[in-house]
């Protein structure tokens, strides 16, 4: 009859990374020294990561105007993270293809670009996403002003 397993509890007073010797001794029989390195366990997992919110500093634009958009994420990572942006009309509205939120940081900021050839008032939707959640933001471009004739009193 073999021993085929056996069970050893390590103390909680051994701290990790440290080797402990183990001796079986069964029926006044002893085996040899076994050295039993020691790890920490495992302790609970990282909070997942993802976008929390997007927002953008204007929900009306104008044609041919620049704004900035804001992602903020549930969690600092501890770790730089990619959050991917898009633009449901790039003509009109476009966003990088990313931006990178610092390790230890929870926001960062990106630029949006409205298009200067829009003649008509467009609805896009920006969309930021990261660890397989989306947020989006819902905005209006409308074209610029008309310029105004020159002033016939003004001469």
């Amino acid at each position: 009859v073999g021993l085929n397993q056996i069970n050893v509890v390590v103390p909680t007073a051994v701290r990790a990374g440290a080797n402990v010797n183990v001796v079986l001794s069964i029926g006044g029989q002893t085996s040899n020294t076994v050295t039993l390195a020691t790890k920490a366990a495992a302790g609970p997992s990282a909070p997942p990561v993802n976008v929390s919110s997007l927002t953008i500093n204007a929900t009306a634009m104008v044609a041919g105007a620049s704004y900035l958009g804001t992602v903020a994420l549930s969690a600092a990572p501890s770790s730089d993270t990619t959050v991917t942006l898009s633009s449901s009309n790039p003509s009109v509205v476009s966003v990088p293809a990313s931006v990178n939120v610092a390790a230890d940081s929870t926001t960062a900021t990106f630029t949006i670009v409205c298009g200067a050839s829009l003649t008509v008032s467009t609805a896009v939707t920006v969309a930021a996403s990261a660890d397989g959640v989306t947020q989006t933001a819902a905005l209006t471009v409308t074209p610029p002003a008309p310029a105004l004739p020159p002033d016939p009193y003004y001469y």
